[in-house]
């Protein structure tokens, strides 16, 4: 017996933005139905309008990331596991193909998923493209409670594509939007920064359970020291240089050196997680770096913001 597990998550978003164009892709991408009936119709529709691959694969991942909506429910009650039993290596196979396409179908009729949904739907179109497509499943680094924490449990699941004998990693799933943890609501909002994003950045955010999928030298110990980076920091040009630890050892009233290299002179402000109100403060530049002074406060986690947005968080151990 063999069991598929459906998985589950709350995200954060986004990473660097994709370096090629496709914004023609994306536009005439947007002018197509909100909905299919058929996986082989919106098929046919990628195929007659893109003749390259990466065009099709762009496709694929802005009409499910514009269309699929974040199955809270779901999410909120949990799933049970897919079984099947099989009594030979092509009757498994059969039945796996079989689960796959109706979760994918579920997928596209509903216009509801959770991750396993999203990446499932995108690997059975890059499939019926003749695009090489895998489904990875792993850990995702979401909470300031991960700070430290070496990948564990499997929550996520994601996609890795081959484009001209590349392996390329997308997350259609995060390219939707995000799941607002005030009001457990799904907020909708497009990015393609997880469109072909540099294994070294999707790192921070997504440990895959096989490390063949890393397609980066880092490992768990590595993944389990870096900080919590927000959508602010990966979405801009903001190098942080110190600290570069997710954990920090220093008790209250001691001095943590900020550090970061920008092209702008940013203010920031920052926030310990047991104080109710946050300081703003003044950088001292030289060159393009920026050095901030910040006082250690009363709390377990330290969140540092640019203009309000979180950009990274630490544990103060």
């Amino acid at each position: 017996m063999r069991a598929i597990i459906i998985c589950s998550f709350l995200f954060l978003f986004a990473l660097t933005p994709s370096a090629q164009n496709f914004s023609e892709v994306d536009k005439k991408v947007r002018s197509y139905p909100n909905s299919f009936n058929s996986l082989e119709k919106l098929h046919q529709t990628i195929k007659n309008d893109f003749n390259k691959p990466k065009d099709r694969v762009r496709a694929i991942y802005t009409w499910i990331a514009l269309h699929i909506e974040y199955d809270v429910k779901t999410y909120m009650k949990g799933t049970k596991p897919i079984k099947y039993t099989y009594r030979s290596d092509v009757e498994k196979l059969r039945k796996e193909k079989e689960i796959e396409n109706k979760l994918a179908l579920k997928t596209l009729k509903t216009r509801k998923a959770i991750c396993h949904g999203y990446a499932t739907l995108f690997k059975v179109l890059c499939e019926m493209s003749e695009i090489q497509c895998e489904l990875i499943t792993g850990t995702s680094k979401i909470s300031n409670t991960d700070i430290g924490k070496e990948p564990q449990r499997v929550d996520h699941a994601w996609n890795a594509v081959k484009i001209n004998n590349q392996w390329k990693l997308i997350d259609a799933t995060w390219g939707a939007g995000y799941l607002n943890g005030q009001n457990m609501k799904f907020e909708k909002k497009y990015t393609d920064v997880f469109f072909f994003t540099e294994p070294e950045k999707f790192f921070y955010n997504h440990f895959p359970a096989d490390k063949q999928w890393l397609l980066t030298n880092k490992n768990s110990k590595d993944f389990a020291s870096l900080p919590l980076f927000y959508h602010t920091y990966l979405d801009s040009n903001i190098e942080v240089i110190n600290p570069h630890k997710g954990i920090i050892k220093a008790k209250r009233g001691d001095t943590i050196e900020f550090v970061i290299r920008s092209e702008e002179k940013n203010r920031i402000s920052y926030k310990f997680s047991n104080e109710k109100s946050g300081y703003n403060i003044e950088p001292k530049a030289k060159g393009d770096l920026l050095y901030y002074k910040i006082e250690v406060g009363s709390g377990s986690y330290l969140t540092i913001y640019l203009n309000q947005s979180a950009l990274v968080a630490y544990k103060i151990h």
